[in-house]
This record gives structure tokens, C-alpha cells and sequence, in this order.
């Protein structure tokens, strides 16, 4: 909650004028000593965020400790924390929140996720993902009769792109002529990837196609090897984020399977 309230407090005063700099040292409020240790944490803080360090931001951090440390006085003063229920539960869901926390953190630094794990996961990821990309096109209608329809009028040698746009119900894709664009199989529904797998390109599929969406005629127009993955060093980051995700959630799950809940 201190915290909290420092992180407010600075970020109203960081940008504001304040007096002449003076160096960071020990300050006392009312008798209450604002250290020098307690400044340079906040210094740092705001530095990683981007600010530069000058005297007039070493002047704003202090600026704020000593607004803080009044306030607080004010709030001993007026003894909201014992007579102001919403003061308390604040109070105790800020302590429940940095301890939740600081248990997570712990266990995080015991059981990081390492650079061979993000990888591993990676090279998962683009096994799946497939070596192969297709430009595909497609109509789509909600019925198999419909799309018996739209296969005998291209059969018929109508084009392509005008019956999408007249007939398809994928809004998106219709006025483009049902143009998908570049996509790997795994990114489609099921039924739609594996039929691009096995579709010859620039040929129209033999017969409809039928996913959760509706039933599809497609077009494979071309293919290539696999461009849009992303290199390693692109999706590190993101893979680390998410296993690090699974990995406090199975911490948490495991601990809430050994609670006795009643």
C-alpha cells in the first residue's frame, strides 16, 4: 500500500517544479526519517522507466517521500485506518496481494524458466506451426446445398471472386474475392487446414469443406516454404512470458489441490 501510494504520489510530482537540488541524503518529517536509501529506490525506479537522472528529479523524489510521509500523518491523525471500513479492506487486500506476490516471486527465482526450456518450446511451436505456407481463397455458406450451388457455377466457369462476393457469408473475406491471404495450415479450423494440405494448387476443392463456421469451397493458389514464424529472437520474450504463465499456474494449482476446501 506504501509502495502504491510512493508510485501515485511520484508520478504527480516527477514533472513538477520543485526548489534548488540538494543531494541525496537523510531527511526529517515530524521527527520521521525519510533515509537516503529510501530515495535512491525510487530514483532507480523511475531511471528504469526512462527518466533521466538530474537534480531536479533527485528534488521530486524527496518532494514526494515528504508529501507522503504528511499524509500519512494526516491519515494516523484522523485514525482512518481503525474507523474506515473501506481504508481497512484496502489495507488488507494490498498486504494479501504483495504477499500473494512475494510467494510467486520466491518460487520463480527457485524454478526460473531457462533459455534451453523457451527453445524447446519454440522449436515446438514451429514443428507445429508446418513447413509449408498456402495463398488460399474461399466462399462460404451455411448449408452444404449452398455450397453444392457455388461449386456448379464455378464449374460453369463463373469467377471465383464474384461469386465470393456474391454468395460468401464471410464478411471479411467476400469484397476481396475470399482472399485468405498467406496462412499456414495450423492457424485454420481443422477440417480447412487439412483440406489445404492435400488441395493441388489452383485447383477448386472437389467438394465442400465443413467446419464450425459453415460449409467452404477453397482455393489454393499458391504455396511456398514457411515465411511469417517468427525468428527466435523475435519470440523469446513472448514464449518465456507464457511458459512462466503455466508455470505460476501450476505452482498455484498445485497448492489450491492441497487445500482443504470445504
Amino acid at each position: 500500500m506504501q509502495m502504491k501510494a510512493t508510485a501515485a504520489i511520484l508520478a504527480g510530482v516527477i514533472f513538477a517544479s520543485a526548489p534548488a537540488f540538494a543531494a541525496v541524503s537523510d531527511v526529517t518529517v515530524n521527527g520521521h526519517k525519510i533515509t537516503a536509501a529510501e530515495q535512491e529506490h525510487l530514483i532507480q525506479g523511475a531511471v528504469a522507466q526512462g527518466n533521466q537522472r538530474t537534480p531536479q528529479l533527485e528534488e521530486n523524489v524527496k518532494h514526494a517521500l515528504v508529501a507522503q510521509e504528511v499524509l500519512l500523518e494526516e491519515a494516523a491523525k484522523q485514525k482512518l485506518e481503525t474507523t474506515d471500513a473501506a481504508v481497512r479492506s484496502a489495507l488488507r487486500q494490498a498486504k494479501n496481494n504483495i504477499l500473494s506476490q512475494a510467494v510467486i516471486a520466491k518460487y520463480m527465482k527457485a524454478h526460473p524458466v531457462t533459455e534451453a526450456e523457451v527453445r524447446a518450446a519454440y522449436d515446438r511451436e514451429k514443428a507445429a506451426y508446418g513447413a509449408t505456407e498456402y495463398h488460399v481463397r474461399h466462399i462460404l455458406v451455411s448449408s452444404e446445398a449452398d455450397a453444392e450451388k457455388v461449386l456448379q457455377r464455378l464449374k460453369s466457369g463463373e469467377d471465383f471472386a464474384k461469386v465470393a462476393k456474391d454468395v460468401s457469408i464471410d464478411t471479411g473475406t467476400k469484397d476481396n474475392g475470399g482472399d485468405l491471404d498467406w496462412a499456414s495450415p495450423s492457424s485454420m479450423v481443422k477440417p480447412f487446414g487439412d483440406a489445404m494440405k492435400t488441395q493441388k494448387v489452383g485447383a477448386v476443392s472437389a467438394k465442400p469443406v465443413h467446419s464450425q463456421f459453415g460449409w467452404h469451397i477453397l482455393q489454393v493458389m499458391e504455396s511456398r516454404p514457411a515465411e511469417l514464424f517468427p525468428a527466435f529472437d523475435r519470440a523469446k520474450l513472448q514464449i518465456e512470458q507464457n511458459l512462466t504463465r503455466e508455470r505460476v499456474n501450476a505452482y498455484v494449482d498445485g497448492l489450491v489441490a492441497k487445500a482443504k476446501i470445504h
